[in-house]
């Protein structure tokens, strides 16, 4: 079951739906409201410089009422829509890093979440109405977040519920917000903010510092090539040693670095399904077994006593090695010609297998490569076994390059 605004036409035509008033800016800056009314019920007090664009648009507060009860409905209806959906609990702080979110996946935490210096993508991968829901039980918070990022989305299909209290963007916000924000309480906007979506509150205010822009067109958003679901793979800054010395993962490029004078084909990037990766501290197999951190997937194999060894076995045997949080980072691996082990933190891992799926993906020169990663993504994140032993028969057919 799928949550479509156009369901509720009155709800649909506010941007701006408040349950106790709303406050821009004085002119000559004041907010722009396009294509949607901006409307407050119970209390329909309105504050500054409102410039309405586009149909349908203007203060209606003759209507509130009605779309207020549209969106209690629509609240509703995304709760019969997560039944049956996978579902991630997220961490309830995220500072100085990246997120990326899949759709048709339930996000949630126990209680809070709040972003500090995060960049976030909303990464559609063009699944068939493909749907975010971010449902928070109480508050939402974002603090100097440098961007929140479509990729093959539209912004009416990401849902973001702070369930009881406010969503608040502190300082800078990001260039462009994106999405359908609701509230238990109150909406605030502290810097100049450009809303691609609608804001909703059921009880509070909604407020903005500075001359801003809410626009509550649905626009499809499309984005580079999506990133596969894989389960064999680094963090993001593990060190590699190649023929031309120790590079950060992310940063070797092939076409300039070897590992024993043999060619890297491609340095893969993924994402996992795993809420949890493994932590090896310095030391923890050995002396300078690693020489630094390092963090991998679970089924990433570590070459220990003569064997291959994946690495979610060591958590019990030793004490410095742990599992974290995995917060939706870019994960990498090498894949070489040929199966390999390659030094990573000075600890001797495995690369990436030449038959493995992802590593068909880099090889193969597939058609529609957008389309079959989406395909991927969908039938692993819907456990549909049938469906990805299609998907895999298409990648291993095509013609290498």
């Amino acid at each position: 079951m799928s949550v479509n605004i156009n369901n509720y036409p009155t709800l649909k035509n506010y941007a701006i739906l408040s349950g106790s008033g709303i406050t821009v800016p004085v002119a000559p800056g004041g907010t722009t409201v396009t294509n949607g009314y901006y409307g407050s019920w119970p209390t329909p007090d309105y504050s500054g410089n409102f410039i309405p664009v586009g149909s349908p648009s203007g203060e209606n507060s003759t209507d509130a009422e009605a779309a207020h009860t549209e969106f209690n409905a629509l609240l509703q209806a995304m709760q019969l829509a997560i039944v049956g959906l996978p579902s991630v609990t997220l961490s309830t702080t995220y500072t100085n890093t990246s997120i990326t979110l899949l759709p048709n996946v339930c996000y949630s935490t126990g209680s809070s979440l709040t972003f500090t210096n995060t960049s976030i993508t909303l990464d559609g991968s063009n699944v068939s109405n493909g749907q975010f829901f971010i449902l928070i039980p109480t508050a939402i918070s974002f603090t100097n977040v440098p961007s929140i990022t479509l990729i093959n989305c539209t912004n009416c299909n990401i849902f973001w519920l702070a369930g009881s209290e406010a969503i608040t963007f502190n300082a800078s916000p990001p260039p462009s917000i994106p999405g359908i924000f609701m509230a238990g309480s109150s909406i605030t906007l502290a810097g100049p903010s450009q809303v691609l979506g609608r804001l909703y509150t059921i009880t509070g205010s909604v407020t903005f510092a500075e001359s801003s822009s809410v626009n509550a067109t649905c626009t499809f958003i499309p984005g580079p090539t999506p990133t596969p679901i894989g389960n064999v793979c680094f963090l993001e800054n593990t060190k590699i040693s190649t023929d031309q010395g120790k590079v950060l993962i992310q940063d070797i490029d092939p076409s300039v670095h070897t590992i024993n004078d043999e060619k890297i084909v491609a340095v893969t990037k993924t994402i996992t399904q795993d809420d949890k990766l493994i932590c090896f501290m310095k030391n923890s197999l050995g002396p300078n077994h690693p020489n630094e951190k390092t963090v991998m997937s679970k089924n990433h194999k570590i070459l220990y006593q003569g064997k291959l060894v994946e690495a979610h076995h060591f958590v019990k045997g030793f004490k410095n090695v742990n599992t974290i949080k995995y917060n939706g980072e870019i994960l990498y691996n090498i894949l070489m010609e040929n199966y390999r082990v390659v030094k990573a933190n000075n600890l001797v891992c495995e690369s990436l297998h030449p038959k493995n799926l992802i590593a068909k993906l880099y090889v193969n020169n597939i058609e529609n490569i957008n389309e079959i990663i989406n395909e991927l993504n969908s039938c692993i994140l819907k456990k549909d076994y049938n469906k990805y032993l299609e998907v895999e028969k298409k990648i291993c057919s095509a013609s290498k390059k």
